[in-house]
């Protein structure tokens, strides 16, 4: 016999102050509410991945303050708005794959400032803008492949200084920028592939002294001093 599938949160949950792990992939939740979670304080990792969300609401997760992992893969978030990860300070993986995310307002992720890896792959972005990754100045990995972006802002990177990964492999990008990774010192590892690319302009990869592996596949008109791989 089948298990039913969860619509809401079960109440019961807030009376579980010492659980660590949650496993709730594949119900048909739809709504994170801001008192669903309230009690699980002990709470480190929760996987939320394949339900039907379509929104968290505020502070969902702000008595969170343990939680390294939270996965809301396989939902319907269209707007990942600020507030939603209030609280989260210690989140270390974040992943929000394969959702319909079309907008992350600004200081959305700045509750967490200690994230690791951020994943945003399989979406509908369209562009990364000034404030979508601020307060990310921990950040190692990021990947926000198989998106629609053409477009990315003159400082959307700025905030995510120590990062070593970035991949932002089959999105719709065109042109390659000076200023698009100019800061990024510590970025060891960039994958551009997939894109149609046309222009490459003079300089675009000169501030990054890490980087070791640059992958560009996929350019069709290059205007630059290096080869792509």
């Amino acid at each position: 016999m089948p298990f039913p599938q969860l619509k809401p949160i079960p109440y019961a949950l807030p009376f579980l102050p010492y659980m660590q792990y949650r496993n709730l992939k594949g119900n048909r939740l739809k709504i994170v509410k801001n008192d669903s979670l309230a009690c699980l304080s002990s709470l480190e990792d929760i996987y939320l991945e394949f339900n039907r969300i379509e929104d968290i609401e505020p502070n969902s997760f702000s008595n969170l303050t343990k939680l390294r992992m939270l996965d809301i893969a396989g939902n319907k978030l269209k707007t990942i708005h600020r507030g939603a990860f209030a609280g989260l300070s210690s989140v270390k993986h974040l992943i929000l794959d394969n959702n319909n995310i079309e907008f992350i307002e600004s200081e959305s992720f700045c509750s967490s400032t200690n994230l690791k890896f951020l994943n945003i792959n399989k979406n509908k972005l369209s562009k990364i803008s000034n404030g979508s990754l601020a307060c990310l100045s921990e950040l190692k990995g990021l990947s926000i492949c198989s998106n629609e972006i053409s477009t990315l802002d003159e400082d959307a990177f700025k905030p995510t200084k120590e990062v070593n990964e970035i991949s932002l492999v089959d999105n719709k990008l065109s042109t390659i920028r000076t200023d698009y990774f100019s800061n990024l010192g510590n970025l060891e590892f960039l994958d551009l592939s997939g894109n149609k690319i046309h222009i490459i302009e003079n300089d675009s990869f000169a501030g990054l002294r890490s980087l070791t592996s640059l992958k560009v596949k996929r350019v069709y008109k290059q205007y630059s001093n290096f080869t792509s791989t």
